[in-house]
């Protein structure tokens, strides 16, 4: 069977409303792949296979004269209707549903089922997305993906099969591995083995080391620029970033930063990274192409390894202590808002196909769902005990979440955001690294 996915989104349009009874006309494909298509003018999807399809979508609204508001539907060419299952009459509305096809090609849309029309906010970037992802035979998760889980207690990381969700490899790696980060242009796997105060390289293809890097003292996170091939590593015990390049494997440049730094989150897109300073609870802003610091913004209260939205170039910082997630506007800069989630989040991911961030709370067993156009959490998820730093696989739409009490990975479906498959990996995972296919 084909492995179909499509994300389209409603950015900038021209026209900011849709008429009650008209389809939603997304006009941006940032993802397509496989036996499936889509037109703009029409705001129509062709499906020309048959099987079982996940949808999910969100708009944001700003006003309708609607008597129920603003509501919308899933309209299959074969009599399907999902309408959308938001509690929320206006805002952010959503839906989530599963099309069963049994004979192709048909067309989907997703229409204004309100009374009037509806009106999208003018002063966001993004107003709206659909994701839609077909299921593989047997209910298996989409092939492709490598997962990588750092398992700090036992020195290896465990890889698992993304198409089934087992282990398929362990790899030694080094003492203390507490971070991954991945590069998928040259599928490259970096990881922060923190008592060896070093960076471990796994070849993607082969899941052989192929490098051993020295940095700083207690390597915490890394962080990659895909745009420029370089690694960020921070180095919790000196204050500093190491630089690497990825073509050479050598460390290019060390640059001071705020104290304790635990966290790198970059943006290849604008070529900045953020290093969470845990000591000082500030970001420090560094330039990629010149490497140095040039900027530092004050967070919430000891804060954890942040994630980046390249696509709106806001940016997630967890506050272990005060309970937080800081959004950080990387345009300024500054800090645009604040959202409560659960107790203790120690790490963030985003995936800029939803606008979704996942927050893992630590001391709550859960992760939490923030709506990256409302900045207000929208689900939280129970997973295993203790869960760490999180990888995402986006264009499968799958979180993977290191239960390090467990020693189990818990994988959520970003399309209902519930637990579908827990799997047993080493002792005490720390981080996940996603190198999808």
């Amino acid at each position: 069977m084909s492995d179909i996915a499509l994300q389209i989104s409603l950015e900038n349009p021209a026209a900011a409303t849709v008429q009650t009874g008209a389809n939603v006309l997304f006009n941006q494909i940032p993802f397509l792949s496989g036996n499936v298509s889509y037109d703009p003018g029409s705001g129509q999807i062709t499906i020309p296979e048959t099987g079982r399809y996940l949808i999910h979508w969100w708009l944001a609204t700003q006003s309708s004269a609607s008597s129920n508001g603003a509501s919308f539907a899933i309209s299959v060419s074969n009599g399907q209707f999902i309408i959308g299952d938001s509690p929320i009459k206006t805002g952010e509305v959503y839906g989530v549903g599963i099309v069963e096809i049994n004979s192709a090609p048909v067309t989907l849309s997703l229409v204004n089922i309100s009374t009037a029309q509806v009106y999208f906010p003018l002063q966001v970037p993004w107003m709206g997305s659909l994701v839609l992802i077909k299921q593989e035979a047997g209910g298996q998760m989409p092939a492709g993906s490598q997962i990588y889980v750092a398992n700090i207690d036992d020195d290896t990381i465990s890889v698992i099969d993304g198409a089934t969700g087992q282990v398929i490899d362990t790899i030694p790696i080094g003492d203390g591995p507490h971070a991954v980060s991945v590069n998928p242009e040259t599928k490259r796997i970096y990881v922060a083995n923190l008592n060896d105060n070093a960076i471990a390289v796994i070849d993607g293809t082969t899941n052989q080391v192929i490098a051993t890097i020295p940095v700083g003292t207690r390597p915490f996170g890394s962080s990659v620029d895909t745009s420029l091939n370089r690694i960020y590593t921070a180095n919790s015990r000196d204050s500093t970033v190491s630089v690497i390049d990825g073509n050479t494997n050598t460390v290019i440049r060390t640059i001071p930063v705020g104290t304790v730094p635990v966290g790198v989150a970059t943006n290849s897109i604008t070529k900045r990274t953020y290093v969470t300073n845990s000591g000082n609870d500030t970001v420090s802003v560094i330039d990629d192409i010149s490497n140095t610091v040039i900027s530092t913004i004050p967070v919430g209260y000891v804060p954890s390894p942040a994630s980046v939205n390249p696509n709106t170039n806001l940016i997630y910082v967890p506050n272990t202590g005060d309970h937080t997630v800081s959004v950080i506007n990387g345009n300024t800069n500054t800090v645009i808002a604040t959202v409560p989630v659960g107790t203790n989040p120690v790490s963030a991911v985003v995936n800029p196909a939803t606008n979704l961030i996942y927050v893992a709370n630590e001391n709550a067993d859960t992760v939490s769902v923030i709506n990256g156009n409302t900045n207000t959490v929208v689900a939280t998820i129970p997973v295993g005990r203790g869960p760490e730093e999180i990888g995402i696989d986006s264009t499968k739409n799958l979180i993977y979440v290191p239960n390090r009490i467990d020693d189990t990975v818990s994988i959520i479906d970003g399309n209902t955001n519930t637990v579908i498959g827990t799997t047993t990996v080493g002792n005490t995972p720390m981080a996940v690294g996603v190198l999808s296919q």
